[in-house]
């Protein structure tokens, strides 16, 4: 499986795409995804695959759960998202996955997104965000944001690595949408910071 081209979609097979020229940069597992952002994937993509869950699917409330506090508050957009899971080879459960809020015709809100302790520090998580601007490319999405904790540094610069920009603040976020207090490192989540990356 070859990446495809962040502008147009099409596989890339060089430095650049030969459907739209877009300047690629490809050297096997390394993509150039926007101007400031060069994610080196340490993995062997050809063994991940995403699986876009239809009606009737199962939702993988175990690995939401690992970016959500509770099932009552990923409730609220889940049903509503399209989600994706990350599948390998050698296992049929899920190792990962995303979903994916439509706020307009060019705005998408990246609502959840998880991975499997024991497949994170592979720059899995770099791999999912390469894919969810695919995907949004391939739905003439312009505009991707992300919410996460105001203190949660960690993801905050993860964010910031794949391209994304601060942009606002949610003040009492968590107070006002969750019925008891988040601690995390002994600090109670309050207001949540807003990124946002541009991808056309």
């Amino acid at each position: 499986m070859r990446p495809n081209c962040l502008n147009c979609g099409a596989p890339l097979t060089n430095k650049f795409c030969a459907q739209c020229g877009q300047k690629a940069e490809v050297k096997w597992l390394s993509l150039e995804i926007d101007i400031d952002t060069k994610i080196d994937l340490q993995m062997e993509i050809e063994n991940y695959t995403l699986h876009k869950l239809k009606n009737g699917d199962t939702i993988p409330f175990d690995l939401l759960l690992l970016a959500d506090e509770t099932e009552d508050a990923i409730e609220k957009y889940i049903y509503d998202s399209d989600i994706y899971t990350v599948l390998t080879k050698d296992n049929l459960s899920p190792i990962g996955v995303f979903a994916l809020y439509k706020i307009n015709d060019s705005k998408v809100e990246i609502k959840n997104i998880a991975i499997l302790e024991s497949f994170r520090g592979q720059d899995m998580g770099s791999f999912l965000i390469v894919k969810i601007k695919e995907i949004a490319i391939r739905q003439n999405y312009k505009e991707i944001i992300v919410g996460t904790a105001d203190v949660a540094i960690k993801e905050i610069q993860f964010y910031e690595k794949n391209g994304f920009k601060k942009y606002d603040v949610k003040k009492n976020f968590f107070i006002e949408n969750y019925p008891e207090p988040i601690i995390e490192n002994g600090i109670m989540l309050k207001d949540m910071i807003m990124l946002k990356t541009q991808i056309a």
